[in-house]
């Protein structure tokens, strides 16, 4: 929700992708800085008042369909293509996170008690949907100037990482 970017890198890399619309085109903008070599440094003391989805709702099924879809466009962008072969099974783990929150209520399963079930998992499938629809659109829209080795990227993103039960179950 804040980040400031060096001119130099937006015209070295293109600006946010426009298929993304919301949600994730930042994450997908940082992860093409990287892949081009470009350093970021983090302010771990700066403090930002960010409110939570005020454009879209917290729990809108439009707000969910466009996460659905576009981390999938993230890791089909992004991630090195051996990293891929095991998303099906963090997905399964994910959706059962979620399936879990849905019945408890629990952090982002606020969505299905606010929102209701079936907008819940309607908003889901159809994310998932055009996220299979456009998956090789997005394969190939890969960085093309890779300036770090797919080893490199992958130590940085273990290094930053956030455990998946955390973003699911902590609202």
């Amino acid at each position: 929700c804040a980040a400031l970017y060096r001119r130099s890198m937006l015209e070295d890399i293109g600006l946010f992708a426009e298929e993304f619309f919301a949600y994730c085109e930042d994450t997908d903008l940082g992860l093409r800085g990287i892949w081009a070599g470009w350093k970021t440094a983090v302010a771990p003391r700066a403090v930002v008042f960010h409110k939570y989805s005020a454009s879209s709702g917290g729990y809108s099924p439009f707000k969910l369909y466009l996460v659905e879809r576009n981390h999938f466009f993230v890791a089909l962008r992004n991630f090195p293509l051996r990293a891929l072969a095991p998303m099906p099974l963090w997905t399964a783990y994910r959706y059962a996170l979620m399936a879990y929150a849905a019945c408890t209520g629990a952090g982002k399963g606020q969505a299905a008690t606010e929102g209701g079930m079936r907008l819940f998992l309607g908003a889901l499938l159809r994310g998932i949907g055009a996220a299979v629809w456009d998956g090789l659109g997005q394969l190939r829209r890969r960085p093309p100037r890779k300036r770090i080795g797919a080893g490199e990227f992958a130590s940085l993103l273990e290094r930053y990482r956030m455990p998946i039960h955390r973003l699911v179950l902590n609202g």
